[in-house]
């Protein structure tokens, strides 16, 4: 008696495999660019965002930032950054405002990694001083 396998043992063994990849590669795909944009766009966005807070409360007057990417007030908040992962982009979404007291009352930043638009870190004025998440 031969010992051994038989083709349909090992064609059903392959097709085992390639559902098994067919899950797993697109799940690690996507949990690569999570932590891309965690390690590279998020940090830049609140940098962004604590230059603006930072000026906002040395400076404690009612000012509207219309267009602090660029702006040479906050250092952090270019347009374009090269980093390891890429060209990391930052925009504003909510123009940031500051109030009398010091605080920020509204603002949005926005940063992301060029090419890869299923992940994005946001920085926003709706807890005092800001929070930054990946959404």
């Amino acid at each position: 008696m031969r010992r051994g396998f038989s083709l349909i043992e090992l064609l059903v063994v392959i097709a085992i495999l390639a559902v098994l990849a067919s899950i797993a590669i697109p799940s690690y795909l996507n949990y690569r660019t999570k932590a891309m944009v965690t390690s590279y766009a998020l940090p830049l966005a609140r940098a962004c965002m604590n230059d603006i807070a930072s000026y906002c409360s040395v400076e404690a007057k009612d000012e509207t930032y219309n267009n602090p990417i660029g702006d040479s007030r906050f250092p952090n908040c270019r347009e374009n950054n090269q980093v390891a992962g890429g060209n990391v982009k930052i925009s504003v979404s909510v123009v940031p405002s500051c109030n009398s007291s010091g605080m920020l009352s509204q603002g949005v930043i926005v940063a992301y990694i060029e090419g890869s638009d299923s992940y994005r870190a946001y920085c926003t004025v709706d807890v005092r001083p800001f929070r930054c998440y990946i959404e």
